[in-house]
């Protein structure tokens, strides 16, 4: 019989001691698959270390860049950065998130172009006096 209470459980607040207490979860019930996606600190390494050590297939999606190498070395697949956004919006399905996603790709999309072109523009017209276009303008 399925009861709740089994499956239902309170580490702690503090978060050393929820590492610890789900680490030593992973280890014991001997887990197949850990996925872990949000923000994390410190205790990033010792999820991704304990799964990695309980043979688990482990997905890792954050979006702070300081967590990537430990979740890059311990996890099987891992998601950071922008693709944490695109990836709860594609699975969300939602349009906004969708629309405002494709936004940004568009403005950094003309941002590289502007870049690009002011690039090439100073390349080509560098030895030319803007000083004294400006003032015959």
């Amino acid at each position: 019989m399925f009861a709740v209470e089994d499956c239902l459980r309170y580490m702690s607040s503090n978060q050393s001691a929820l590492g610890a207490g789900i680490a030593g979860w992973i280890k014991r019930d001997h887990v197949g698959a850990n996925f872990m996606f949000g923000t994390y600190g410190f205790e990033s390494m010792m999820l991704a270390e304990a799964g990695q050590q309980a043979g688990a297939f482990q997905i890792a999606c954050t979006p702070s860049f300081y967590q990537v190498p430990f979740f890059m070395v311990s996890c099987d697949y891992t998601v950071f950065g922008e693709e944490f956004y695109a990836a709860g919006a594609y699975f969300n399905r939602d349009p906004v998130l969708t629309g405002s996603l494709v936004g940004q790709d568009y403005s950094k999309l003309v941002l590289l172009i502007l870049i690009v072109l002011g690039s090439l523009l100073l390349t080509i017209f560098q030895k030319t006096d803007y000083l004294r276009l400006l003032l015959q303008w």
